[in-house]
């Protein structure tokens, strides 16, 4: 099914981390008790399984207000502090990228960032479902016009040298309000932008040429890949 745990190279991920509450919270055992804080400024936030959105490969994705999503890292390092610190400013607003970073609770180490949360959104692999495009009546059409916003994005992040390696359809969320369906593209911390790699891709959406490769040892991904 859709939101089946996916294969990637660099680790696996479900795709669940998409920030979007529906299926993944379904089934959530409800006598789980699990739950941390961290700090995000001078506000200690705790986080519980009743919040939890996904989790996959890198860490855990929790519901934070009516408009974010606080992904917590399993693996906090210096190299991904310092890749969230270098995200570049002033990209579409799509890109649904860190926007405040996040403090273990006790400590100055970083565990994770806050980030825009899909509300009511859904991944553009629905799109292939016939009986779900009948349901939410979306038309050819409509379609068409969300590939051609993702294009005009993604030619947006060209040319400030940001390159989606992990492009794959639980990355890319859809969502309308009365209006046409608009993509948003999340995990952009593993975007690939300056000297910073990305470091997974799903095995079945990245390019042949990078078969292979240790996606971790560099940038690898090029606007044509």
């Amino acid at each position: 099914g859709p939101w089946a745990p996916s294969r990637r190279r660099g680790g696996d991920r479900s795709r669940t981390e998409a920030l979007v509450s529906t299926q993944t919270e379904r089934g959530m055992s409800s006598t789980s008790k699990r739950s941390s804080c961290v700090r995000m400024g001078r506000t200690t936030i705790d986080l519980q399984d009743a919040d939890l959105l996904g989790e996959g490969g890198e860490g855990r994705v929790y519901r934070h207000g009516q408009g974010s999503a606080l992904k917590i890292f399993y693996a906090p390092s210096a190299a991904r502090t310092r890749k969230l610190e270098a995200f570049p400013p002033r990209l579409p607003d799509a890109v649904k990228g860190p926007s405040e970073l996040l403090h273990a609770a006790s400590t100055e180490e970083v565990v994770g960032y806050r980030m825009q949360r899909v509300v009511g959104g859904f991944d553009v692999g629905r799109l292939s479902e016939r009986t779900f495009r009948d349901r939410e009546r979306i038309r050819n059409a409509d379609v068409l016009g969300v590939f051609r916003a993702l294009v005009t994005v993604l030619s947006s992040l060209h040319a400030k040298s940001v390159v989606v390696g992990d492009l794959n359809p639980g990355n890319v969320m859809l969502s309308r309000d009365q209006g046409p369906l608009v993509p948003s593209l999340i995990d952009a911390d593993s975007m690939q932008y300056a000297s910073f790699a990305c470091t997974v891709a799903h095995e079945r959406y990245v390019h042949p040429s990078l078969y292979g490769k240790d996606l971790a040892s560099g940038p690898h991904f090029s606007p044509t890949t």
